[in-house]
């Protein structure tokens, strides 16, 4: 699935890397289930208002489960690509 773009069906509006908020990366690519969701959601707690986050996974069972978290958090707006074998989810935290 070389860089297609998936629109997930997100309570927010997607990112588009709104402000100039610090980005950080967060590989989850070798990280088993639940450790990514539980590593992801700490990562998520910390963010100030304008930063933003890019994942990076390989496993569509863990991308599932976190925009079932995301959908669950208000003042988060992400969007999901994938490029090459992997997912990458960009997630921007905006007021609440």
């Amino acid at each position: 699935m070389n860089g297609m773009y998936e629109r997930t069906a997100c309570v927010n509006e997607p990112s588009g890397h709104e402000g100039n908020g610090e980005t950080i990366q967060l590989s989850l690519v070798d990280v088993p289930w639940p450790i990514s969701i539980l590593k992801c959601n700490q990562q998520l707690e910390q963010m100030p208002i304008g930063t933003h986050l890019d994942v990076t996974l390989k496993d569509p069972f863990i991308k599932d489960n976190l925009v079932l978290l995301l959908n669950a958090m208000p003042g988060f707006a992400f969007d999901v690509r994938f490029v090459d074998e992997c997912i990458c989810l960009s997630i921007t935290k905006r007021p609440a």
